[in-house]
């Protein structure tokens, strides 16, 4: 037997299975853009033409996506890492207690697109979450789907939710919530509960990460290889907690990943509280080589962040920006650490490390 919970979403779904008469069930969840859109029937799972890669530490995260959209990470457990909030999977009993579930494996598929696909047991039901991002006609979504069957010991009933743990919070009177340009949740006039995330990127659809962009051709920070990229003039921006008066040691890494000639990718970074710098990513530094660029920051408007922007300079005749890292230091530059954070950033004490574009990069919440 099926059943459908709280839909439209309202922070969780379920469905239910009796174990008499029940051999699998089976349902989609669709995430266009980080919108949680609901629950839809399915016939099957998607088919890989490879061998799948298993993937066999818990704590894995996998990147899936197509090369122009947003990347979404897969957990060693089978969570859907969003920017909006995380969507984990667990069984509940007939009680909605949480039961302990193991994984059972995880592996890697690569047909037309990164296919992870979880195995998971727990409260007598063994289920699969496979995720991916589906090119659809409307733009690219994220598309997780369950597959749940009796496991060795099935149980009178078992529960299988999935709940969307988001880090989001609905200004006061306000129904919906945007994200940059995209609506990303709506308040069913349940309990939200949520707090900001200490740093992150401010999501819009012109603003997305891409893996592999860039390919040093000397040994950098594996972080170079990865870039941020904000296209048609919209500027890159990542915001960062911190305490008013206190200054902060600031890093920026670029790697021109695609251009050869001077003159195309001319960027404006820029710190809160320090002075702006301009760079060419062809003539300062070259192709698909990686720099380093200092700045001192404090919180100028003492609104508790720090303002990290890149956006293309007037005279840049490609109107794309890039941003490959941000690197904030527990203590005042020193010389050589600019070197040292090319070279590898974990050497130097870190408050902040950010693979911008990376399986590890996440969005600023919550936005207007």
């Amino acid at each position: 037997s099926r059943s459908w919970q709280n839909h439209p979403w309202k922070g969780q779904v379920a469905m239910k299975a009796k174990s008499s008469g029940f051999r699998c069930f089976f349902i989609r969840v669709w995430i266009p853009a980080t919108l949680i859109q609901g629950i839809i029937p399915s016939l099957g799972a998607p088919t890989a033409a490879v061998s799948p890669r298993p993937l066999w530490n818990r704590n894995t995260q996998t990147a899936i996506g197509l090369i122009d959209s947003e990347n979404s990470v897969v957990r060693g457990d089978g969570a859907l890492l969003e920017p909006a909030g995380d969507i984990g999977f667990h069984v509940l009993d007939h009680s909605d207690t949480v039961l302990e579930q193991s994984v059972l494996g995880q592996h890697l598929y690569r047909d037309r697109f990164p296919i992870v696909v979880t195995s998971l047991e727990g409260g007598g039901i063994r289920y699969t979450c496979t995720a991916y991002t589906a090119p659809l006609p409307k733009g690219p979504c994220d598309i997780v789907e369950i597959l749940a069957y009796p496991g060795r010991r099935p149980t009178e009933s078992a529960k299988i939710a999935a709940t969307f743990y988001g880090n989001v919070l609905f200004p006061l009177g306000a129904t919906k919530l945007r994200v940059g340009d995209r609506i990303v949740a709506w308040d069913q006039g349940g309990k939200v509960e949520s707090l900001p995330r200490k740093w992150g990127f401010e999501p819009h659809s012109e603003v997305r990460g891409l893996l592999g962009w860039a390919h040093p051709t000397t040994p950098v920070d594996p972080a170079f290889a990865n870039v941020r990229a904000g296209f048609n003039d919209h500027p890159i921006r990542y915001h960062f907690t911190a305490v008013p008066g206190k200054t902060y040691a600031v890093a920026l890494g670029l790697c021109e990943g695609y251009w050869r000639t001077v003159g195309q990718r001319v960027l404006t970074l820029s710190v809160e509280g320090a002075p702006s710098q301009t760079v060419d990513t062809v003539q300062d530094i070259g192709p698909n080589k990686a720099r380093v660029f200092l700045f001192t920051g404090r919180d100028v408007d003492k609104d508790g962040l720090l303002d990290v922007t890149c956006r293309a300079a007037p005279n840049a005749r490609d109107r794309n920006c890039i941003l490959n890292t941000v690197w904030i230091l527990r203590r005042t530059f020193r010389t050589g650490d600019a070197e040292a954070l090319r070279r590898h950033a974990g050497d130097l004490p870190l408050l902040r490390g950010v693979d911008c574009g990376g399986p590890s990069d996440q969005s600023y919440t919550p936005l207007q």
